[in-house]
């Protein structure tokens, strides 16, 4: 976390900070719109989730997981939000043994 943290340190504008959270609450009608219409797919999907993500909880896996039942997952333990960075190689073997 302190590479995402060390731009944004005392005295400097956080301003950059604020643009995710903004742009995501901007898009809500897209989001809908988009879960509608993947809520429709029943093709191969697959679920690799880090289990200490502090915005991705088991609750909004178990909603995925309610949407797409054919869908297979795999947990990463004690694995952050970004899994890709926290545990790149770790990630790949699921996502090869899910697929």
């Amino acid at each position: 976390m302190a590479a995402y943290r060390a731009p944004f340190g005392p005295g400097r504008n956080r301003s950059p900070l604020t643009v995710s959270p903004a742009q995501i609450l901007g898009a809500r009608p897209w989001l809908a719109r988009l879960e509608t219409e993947l809520a429709a797919w029943r093709g191969p999907a697959a679920f690799v989730w880090p289990d200490a993500d502090i915005a991705f909880r088991a609750r909004e896996l178990a909603r995925w997981q309610r949407l797409w039942p054919q869908a297979r997952s795999a947990t990463i333990a004690r694995c952050g939000h970004c899994l890709w960075e926290a545990a790149p190689d770790e990630a790949a073997a699921l996502l090869r043994g899910i697929l």
